[in-house]
């Protein structure tokens, strides 16, 4: 019996079954997705899409940026990267107290399915002679998001004539040009260039982007915010429900204007406070700028600083010598208790969390709210390093390391560990950046195969008689490392490659001593340390 097979016969169901199989090593059909992990901030599992509803709860999910409200009391609560899950309670006789994606909490339900129909053809760009105004629409709409023209046909034989307000004919003919107009109006020495729209003086683009336009009243629009300084875009996904289509396109466009949007130009300005923390046993000083507080629902939100002032510590001890960082507050109250969702460049920072969830009036806005705010975070100069390799090279490395992995493992017998590292600092010539990469990578995969294990915040590094123990999230080329972790698993990383390397991981392994010594760390969701042996002279970057 081989070392999976003794390793499946004491964990049961070690791989979680959103993965689709029963097995991702034996399986030749498997490609992981990066995109399933779970995160969660329960312990436990988020409803199954296939669990058939039973009498007394309902089952729904909505963006993470966009929080439902759940009726009486909310069984549990989840944020994740990309969705909330959420259990909701119905009434006695078992009929949903909210429909899926319709919920109060942003305006009221969404418009009914066959409205919007029926003016004039001139307010139509792109209509035909004797088309109508809503079929028109429909055309557009097909054309702006590739949707199937019978998507529409139940809607333009329409028995009435509904009246169109001239905000929501323009909005409808061109609503990139009306979102320009919206931020050129909202957001200070700003303007459009092309695609984008520009900051004049500060060197940022913002790049939106409609993922959702519908005319019932669902808006949702993906602002991706660049700037040469920083290295890295943000991504901020702003959604809205409304009575009508004006109502969500506004309030979607409010949500990143009077948060994100409203961060922006203050960069340029004095921070609001400046603060110190250690790495590598030196201080580096760090200036700390806050967006506004996003707010959708019942809630007053607090001073733009007062969400800083509380995580700072939390946050700045988790960073290095990197010059920008940026840090997303999410906080979600349905009718149960508020759940709150700290992300450090995109990493959750649970402390961060706990801190913010102690300090929350569980009484204000009871009948549900979400807060969203941005924090930017700059180093000083004369603390900072420089990182001389970009994102994109260390993904090229990645790659290529991976594959030069698979082609020694191919060999058979023991794999030559030393003989791959010497290797691979040869082609990439950091011997520094090889040693992480060949830490990291098997490693980074494992993660992705046993999502329901705890790894920690920190690890431990020892170099020659130097020992560190640091975050992943201070080392520059972890983060890096791990975004293309995360890009190329099943494309440039193959599947065959990518079992291969989990198969060699120290957490692997440790799984499968803790199957020989009858304990399930899958199935008991437990944690693992993580400990790495570079080269001497190794130095935390």
């Amino acid at each position: 019996m081989g070392l999976l097979d003794k390793l499946k016969d004491k964990v049961a169901g070690a791989i979680p079954a959103r993965h689709e199989i029963e097995d991702p090593f034996d399986n030749d059909d498997y490609i992981p997705d990066p995109r399933k992990r779970g995160k969660l901030v329960a312990s436990a599992e988020p409803p199954d899409e296939d669990m058939p509803e039973k009498a007394g709860y309902t089952y729904g999910t909505d963006s993470a940026d966009t929080p439902a409200e759940a009726g009486e009391e909310s069984e549990s609560s989840y944020v994740s990267e990309e969705d909330a899950y959420l259990m909701l309670e119905t009434d006695e006789a078992g009929a949903e107290t909210e429909d899926e994606g319709s919920f109060a909490l942003y305006g009221g339900p969404a418009g009914p399915a066959g409205a919007s129909v029926g003016a004039p053809t001139e307010y139509a760009e792109g209509g035909e002679e004797g088309m109508s105004f809503a079929q028109a629409v429909a055309k557009r709409a097909g054309v702006l998001f590739g949707a199937e023209k019978s998507r529409h046909e139940p809607r333009i034989e329409p028995k009435t004539e509904p009246e169109f307000s001239d905000e929501h004919k323009l909005l409808i003919i061109d609503p990139m040009d009306a979102l320009f107009t919206k931020l050129e109006e909202t957001l200070e020495d700003g303007t459009r260039q092309g695609s984008k729209f520009v900051l004049k003086g500060h060197g940022i683009s913002v790049s939106p982007d409609f993922e959702e336009f519908e005319e019932e009243g669902n808006v949702r629009i993906r602002f991706t915010v660049s700037s040469k300084k920083w290295g890295w875009d943000i991504v901020d996904v702003c959604r809205a429900k409304g009575s009508d289509l004006v109502s969500a396109f506004d309030a979607a466009v409010a949500d990143f204007t009077a948060g994100l949007g409203k961060l922006l130009p203050t960069l340029k300005f004095k921070s609001d406070f400046d603060t110190t923390a250690d790495f590598g046993g030196k201080p580096h000083k760090w200036s700390v700028w806050s967006g506004g507080v996003s707010v959708i629902g019942e809630a007053t939100p607090p001073n733009d600083d007062f969400f800083a002032g509380v995580i700072i510590d939390e946050l700045v001890k988790r960073l290095g010598s990197q010059r920008f960082s940026v840090a997303k507050i999410l906080i979600v109250k349905t009718a149960g208790r508020p759940v709150c969702e700290v992300r450090l460049n995109e990493e959750r920072v649970p402390a961060a969390e706990a801190l913010l969830a102690s300090g929350i009036d569980r009484k204000e806005g009871a009948s549900g709210y979400r807060l969203k705010q941005y924090i930017f975070l700059q180093q000083e100069k004369s603390t900072s390093r420089e990182y001389t390799h970009t994102e994109s090279e260390i993904r090229g490395y990645v790659v290529g390391a991976a594959k030069l992995f698979y082609a020694y493992g191919k060999r058979g017998g023991i794999f030559p560990r030393t003989e791959y590292r010497e290797d691979l600092k040869v082609k990439i010539g950091d011997p520094l950046l090889a040693d992480e990469i060949a830490g990291f990578l098997p490693e980074l995969c494992a993660e992705h195969a046993f999502p329901q294990i705890s790894y920690g915040e920190q690890i431990v590094v020892n170099a020659g008689e130097d020992r560190y123990r640091v975050y992943k999230s201070q080392l520059a080329s972890y983060n890096y490392i791990k975004r293309a972790v995360d890009a190329e698993l099943g494309k440039s990383i193959k599947n065959e490659v990518y079992k291969v390397l989990v198969k060699s991981s120290a957490t692997y392994s440790v799984i499968l001593e803790a199957g020989r010594s009858g304990v399930d760390l899958i199935n008991k969701r437990g944690q693992i340390a993580q400990n790495f042996n570079f080269s001497e002279g190794y130095e935390p970057i």
